[in-house]
């Protein structure tokens, strides 16, 4: 995918070009189904999305830095796709 640099979101962009049916990224590991809706779009307001299911949004909203950001996500006890890609490389993560 010349415009998609990460594995998961060139799934979209094979969606949108109409590849169906189950797939696995992340090296087998992870199994999605595309379909058309695998390709759309959706738009909404923000500030409103937030406030009402931004959980995850809030707990990055005052944060200067990407670790800044992984470190108050993983302190909620999310994992992030940072977390995975360091893992997949073998490196450490950076509370570690």
């Amino acid at each position: 995918m010349e415009l998609v640099n990460t594995e998961a979101s060139a799934q979209a962009v094979r969606a949108f070009r109409g590849a169906s049916g189950l797939t696995t990224i992340r090296g087998g590991t992870r199994t999605l189904e595309l379909s058309p809706l695998a390709a759309l779009t959706f738009y909404l307001d923000v500030d409103i999305t937030i406030n009402a299911v931004g959980r995850l949004a809030q707990a990055v909203a005052e944060t200067t830095s990407l670790e800044e950001a992984n470190d108050a996500l993983n302190a909620l006890g999310v994992g992030t796709e940072l977390d995975y890609e360091r893992d997949a490389a073998g490196a450490p993560s950076a509370g570690a």
